[in-house]
């Protein structure tokens, strides 16, 4: 007879027939994940490395569909409520937009389905520990790229590696970093084995975030790290976690200080206002959201309706004719208004409180410090179309499940690393 629990996160678990996914699944996950930090380099081709990996990763899932694709938590179907509106919207769009639009909604699609496999395989927290250790490493190995000057591009945004987007690299760096922390702070089976070898990890990865110039990095890596201050431990755990906080927090501050480019954006922002002319999107598309508020003014056009009312702006690239709102609840609320920006919303919340949640089990406060971060790199972008934004929401989901498993298992199976009995089929 399994034993059923259903989560306040909506999982549905049995923990007497629970699926361990094979080792193709499981590596083929991994390498999807190591490859997030490289998300954005091109390869000439109209498709990313990432890209190919995610392919191979679905295409492997499909051998074990009762494992891969088991009943999806409530926040995938208010994602698909979201998708399924914006992609509806297409057809009040101009045609000439209807192919880019498309392109995007295959994008959601690809990254839901991603966000629904990653989320079912990471129940098994042997898996969750790997993809989380599988992120420090390959974050920490770009990093080393970066520093290196081996792949390193440098603009007025920013030194970033292999020519990426300076502030989407610090978001990944900045996760990478808190995947490393959650495995030397947490309460992980074996992770404290780590230890001594991540601190060198965790210091080429602050350097990169500092060196990448991104505030909104260096604020994303800030706000995930005071999280585990508020892990449940002894008293002097906690009291030798807000030490390091306050001198890792010292540190990351007086490398910014005596890096020229970092030193001049904080400069700029503090003494100009100057947010790399995020103070004139933001109020434009609030503008925009309060007059079409309903439906939004539609994918895509939402952006170049934007580009059209900010072409005042002294861009470094003024050939371009669309602008993204750098804000994700903006760039929701244009495009498809109150309509798509309510199940969006919902999906976000289920997740933000699954990783509350999930705070006494197996991953520790590691779900929330990241999803805080998430949050706080959203703020400054959207990254609603990039695989690592979809990574974290299911790593907050499944660590809430393995919560509810282990809840729901006799006590003799309370340990975290015997929470998995044996499987009544490994196969399809």
């Amino acid at each position: 007879m399994a034993i059923t629990q259903y989560s306040d996160a909506g999982q549905c678990v049995a923990s007497t027939d629970a699926y361990v996914a094979g080792p193709q699944v499981r590596w083929a996950f991994f390498a999807v994940v190591a490859s997030l930090p490289t998300e954005g380099v091109g390869l000439g081709i109209p498709i990313t490395a990432p890209r190919i990996l995610g392919y191979v990763f679905f295409l492997l899932a499909l051998l074990q569909p009762r494992i891969s694709f088991r009943l999806p938590p409530p926040a995938f179907w208010w994602f698909g409520v979201y998708v399924y509106l914006y992609a509806a919207l297409t057809i009040f769009q101009p045609s000439e937009f209807w192919e880019e639009i498309m392109e995007r909604v295959l994008t959601l699609v690809q990254l839901l389905a991603f966000f629904w496999i990653g989320c079912n395989l990471m129940r098994d927290p042997r898996v969750a520990r790997g993809a989380i250790l599988t992120l420090g490493l390959s974050s920490a190995l770009c990093a080393h790229f970066q520093l290196s000057g081996l792949a390193t591009d440098a603009t007025t945004e920013g030194t970033a590696a292999f020519g990426q987007n300076a502030n989407q690299v610090a978001s990944v760096f900045s996760l990478g970093l808190l995947a490393l922390l959650g495995l030397i702070f947490g309460r992980q089976g074996g992770a404290q084995a780590i230890g001594w070898w991540a601190w060198p990890l965790c210091a080429v990865l602050s350097v990169a975030i500092v060196q990448a110039g991104s505030r909104g990095g260096l604020l994303t890596v800030g706000f995930g790290v005071l999280v585990f201050l508020f892990d449940k431990g002894l008293p002097e755990s906690r009291m030798r976690r807000a030490l390091l906080v306050a001198l890792g927090a010292a540190v990351l501050i007086g490398m910014s200080y005596f890096s020229e480019a970092s030193r001049q954006r904080w400069e700029a922002a503090f003494g100009a206002g100057d947010l790399a002319h995020r103070e004139e999107l933001y109020p434009t598309a609030w503008q925009m959201f309060i007059e079409k508020p309903v439906a939004g003014w539609g994918p895509v056009t939402a952006l170049y309706e934007l580009g059209a009312r900010t072409k005042y702006v002294r861009w470094s690239n003024p050939e371009e004719l669309k602008r993204d709102t750098h804000n994700l609840a903006l760039h929701v609320l244009t495009a498809t208004g109150i309509l798509g920006a309510v199940p969006f919303a919902v999906g976000m919340w289920l997740c933000v409180r699954a990783a509350w949640k999930a705070r006494p089990g197996p991953q520790g406060v590691l779900p929330l410090a990241m999803m805080i971060s998430l949050l706080v790199s959203n703020m400054s972008g959207d990254r609603i179309y990039l695989k690592f934004h979809w990574f974290v929401l299911a790593y907050a989901l499944a660590s809430w499940a393995q919560l509810s498993i282990q809840r729901a298992q006799p006590m003799a199976l309370q340990s975290p690393q015997r929470w998995v009995v044996q499987p009544l089929a490994t196969g399809s």
